[in-house]
């Protein structure tokens, strides 16, 4: 995201000489969705989150998708190519940017009592120098379409390649060239940048993250259309007005022949996705698959986050029909939108190093300042630790499956997760406990989250729950993932 002095001074000059302008408008004809044309790389859009340097989604991120131009895209699905062949993936953090959200970066720069990322991506730097060193810019490449932030996922071991460093750190340290990495993270890096070179982008000296097209087909041309639009991924293809349609959402979904699933993938055992193999699986995930057998169609799932969950289920047009795993049924959701009846309990409780378990035996003792607790961003995970932890040292980390290992890794003290989670990892790592594990902090249950207006869906769900309670299978299922009956 770094632009510097001359990199500013060029295109203030374009500008100034009339060369440079800013579109406005929709997606226009030279503009693709990358989820449609590079259909193998990871979409992880961090500015449509809130776990990015502000800490809230950004401007003009209307949906969680990407797009380049067709050009950069074309390119781009070479690349991935030849990152498929060597056992890896793309994964893209940032693609087209409109000019509304370097906008945003901009207003954010100049509120310097708005620290509240500074731990994560910038604790080195004073947030009063970040325009001044050409970290913040008033323009970006970003917005001239052609330009990714990305990295290499390795398909064997199923995590990111080690670089050394994060997306959108700022400092020396996410210089592609600098040496304070070690020999396997250079290499990383190196890795990238040959994939990526070979394929017509240019990287820059500042970010190893950071590739341009050679060949840009808009130089001077600063976009501000919303990352949004009719371009979104295949799998929720529905037609553009399909919630207004006059049929019920069940005839929608049986004409679709599909029925679209959002999950987080990320909270075992109730829904685990494997982007190595692109396997979903989880006890809301065979729920999820029964209700699509119920209506005779098929199972498609869409991966969503739970810092962008809600926006996601409201999502017009629809990203997809309904929700599962790990949903708490909670007063504010069903207000906003609609929830099945409860099928599983729940509650809060914690995670802990098996060493600790005789240290946090109340919240009281979680409450400490000497206490780090960690949480994933946007759920209501964070809402509890901020709500009944305030004087604890709270660290969000972006991605809830880490939390557990980086506990036991003494990374952190505490992870905040829930009665049906908690046990599944320390069955699968003895370093960790759940001392709290029989007096959860709340009390709640599990249910399935959908848009508000779908009432024969919500009948439907309703009456497949029960017949799964009453026949049995719903606690086979629970039998099957370890998890035990609800009372």
């Amino acid at each position: 995201m770094k632009i510097f002095a001359k990199t500013i001074a060029l295109a203030f000059a374009a500008l100034l000489a009339g060369c440079a302008s800013i579109r406005t408008g929709g997606n226009p004809d030279g503009f693709v969705m990358l989820a449609e044309a590079v259909p193998d790389a990871i979409l992880e859009p961090r500015y449509y989150s809130t776990y990015n340097f502000i800490g809230d989604r950004i401007d003009g991120y209307e949906e969680p998708c990407a797009i380049l131009s067709k050009e950069a895209a074309a390119a781009l699905k070479e690349a991935s190519d030849e990152a498929v062949r060597r056992g890896y993936r793309l994964k893209i953090y940032d693609a087209y940017r409109p000019q509304r959200a370097v906008t945003h970066f901009m207003r954010w720069a100049k509120d310097t009592s708005d620290t509240r990322m500074k731990q994560f991506f910038y604790p080195d730097l004073d947030k009063s120098v970040l325009f001044a060193q050409g970290y913040i810019a008033e323009r970006s490449g970003h917005s001239r379409g052609s330009t990714v932030d990305l990295t290499l996922f390795d398909m064997k071991s199923g995590k990111e390649l080690d670089m050394g460093g994060t997306f959108d750190w700022f400092g020396k340290e996410s210089h592609p060239d600098w040496r304070g990495v070690t020999d396997s993270q250079f290499a990383n890096r190196m890795l990238l940048r040959e994939i990526m070179t070979t394929h017509g982008f240019k990287p820059i000296d500042e970010e190893w993250w950071h590739f341009t097209l050679k060949d840009e087909p808009y130089p001077d041309t600063y976009f501000d259309f919303p990352v949004a639009g009719t371009l979104r991924p295949a799998v929720s293809a529905q037609s553009d007005n399909e919630e207004n349609l006059p049929c019920p959402t069940l005839e929608r979904i049986r004409e679709r022949g599909a029925l679209l699933i959002g999950s987080t993938g990320d909270y075992r055992p109730l829904t685990w996705y494997d982007p190595a193999t692109g396997r979903w699986e989880g006890f809301g995930i065979e729920i999820a698959k029964r209700l699509a057998a119920e209506l005779g169609v098929r199972a498609e799932f869409v991966r969503t986050s739970w810092p962008t969950l809600a926006e996601n289920v409201r999502a017009n047009p629809p990203l997809f029909d309904l929700a599962i795993g790990g949903i708490t049924v909670t007063d504010a959701r069903k207000a906003s939108m609609a929830m099945s009846k409860g099928y599983l309990a729940n509650g809060k409780t914690i995670l802990c190093r098996a060493s600790d378990a005789g240290r946090f035996r109340s919240l009281a003792d979680i409450d400490r300042p000497d206490v780090r607790v960690m949480v994933n961003p946007g759920g209501l995970n964070e809402a509890f630790a901020r709500a009944k932890l305030p004087n604890a040292r709270l660290v969000v980390h972006e991605r809830n499956e880490d939390i557990p290992a980086l506990v036991a890794d003494d990374r952190a003290d505490v992870m905040v997760t829930e009665i049906v989670e908690a046990p599944w990892y320390v069955r699968h790592d003895p370093r960790l406990a759940a001392p709290l594990i029989d007096k959860p902090f709340t009390h709640g249950e599990i249910g399935v989250l959908m848009r508000s207006g779908q009432d024969d869906l919500l009948a439907f769900v309703n009456d497949v729950l029960d017949r799964m309670a009453s026949d049995g299978s719903l606690d086979t299922l629970k039998a099957k993932h370890d998890l035990t009956p609800s009372p």
